[in-house]
C-alpha cells in the first residue's frame, strides 16, 4: 500500500501562511506556535493552522492517491469590524486559490464554516475553516 501524497503539515502550513501574508501583511500572520505573548500582538491579525482531514471511506486494500486537508483561520481585532476586516481579507486571500505542496497542485480552496465574532480575552475573534486535497 502507498501512501498520500504531500503530506507534511509544515509545508502546507508554510504555503497558506504566504498566501495570508501576500494579503494581509506580514506581521499580522501567526502559526499558533509563533504567536506572540498577547502584550506585543498587533491590533489585528490572524492565527493560521493546517492539519490532514479524512479523506473519505476506503477499502482496506486500496491506497489514497490524495491527501486532504483542513485550513483553520482564526480572525482578531480590537473590536467587530476590525475582526471583520482580516477575516475579509484572509478570505479572498484563500477562497479558490490553488496551491502547490511538494510538486504537487491542490483542488481550489473551497470555504467549509465560519463562526461570528465573539469577545475573546479582551478583543474579538471568530473562526473560519477551508478544505482542500493535494
Amino acid at each position: 500500500m502507498t501512501t498520500a501524497p504531500a503530506t507534511d503539515a509544515l509545508e502546507h502550513s508554510d504555503v497558506i501562511e504566504a498566501l495570508i501574508r501576500v494579503a494581509l501583511g506580514y506581521d499580522w500572520v501567526y502559526g499558533y506556535d509563533t504567536t506572540p505573548p498577547h502584550d506585543r500582538l498587533p491590533r489585528k491579525y490572524v492565527v493560521c493552522s493546517v492539519s490532514r482531514r479524512p479523506s473519505g471511506a476506503r477499502r482496506a486494500t486500496s491506497h489514497a492517491s490524495r491527501s486532504a486537508w483542513r485550513i483553520t483561520t482564526r480572525a482578531v481585532g480590537m473590536d467587530v469590524p476590525e475582526c471583520r476586516w482580516v477575516e475579509a481579507r484572509v478570505s479572498r486571500a484563500l477562497e479558490g486559490a490553488r496551491i502547490g505542496v511538494g510538486g504537487l497542485a491542490s483542488t481550489a480552496i473551497a470555504f467549509e464554516g465560519a463562526t461570528d465574532p465573539e469577545p475573546d480575552d479582551g478583543r474579538y475573534s471568530s473562526l473560519t475553516t477551508w478544505t482542500y486535497a493535494v
